[in-house]
């Protein structure tokens, strides 16, 4: 009986699948995206100026923390700084000298003889004669 019946051969097989092909775009398609291209170049744009700017700020926080580690160097390298400090200038008309004095340490920083300018005294100022009392 097995051999009664006949086996069809199988001479062909269908199977559905899918693949990425080529497929050409309507109008409609095509205008739809050369306004989405149009949209990303504005973007691509628009991201690099922020970049250029973000760029530009970065470069001038790292310029002003380069010119403050440079200060900071040399005030640990010199082992001082430079500030202002209240001073004292005595001239000495008498004795025919300067004395320049640090009020915060009292430490001598000039001590010489009056130049001939130095020796002429005023008889007027900005606002008008000067009354100078002799010294006692």
């Amino acid at each position: 009986m097995a051999k009664d019946k006949k086996q069809k051969k199988v001479t062909k097989v269908e199977r559905p699948y899918t693949d990425t092909l080529k497929v050409d775009l309507t109008s409609e398609e095509l205008l739809a995206a050369g306004e989405e291209l149009a949209r990303s170049l504005d973007l691509v744009v628009s991201l690099e100026k922020e970049k250029k700017a973000y760029d530009a700020d970065i470069k001038a926080q790292i310029e002003q923390a380069e010119a403050e580690s440079r200060k900071l160097t040399a005030r640990v390298r010199n082992k001082l700084q430079w500030a202002k400090v209240d001073c004292l200038e005595v001239r000495d008309y008498a004795a025919g000298r300067v004395i320049k004095t640090r009020l915060d340490t009292g430490e001598k920083l000039v001590e010489r003889e009056m130049n001939h300018e130095e020796k002429q005294r005023r008889l007027c100022d900005s606002e008008g004669p000067i009354d100078e009392k002799p010294d006692k």
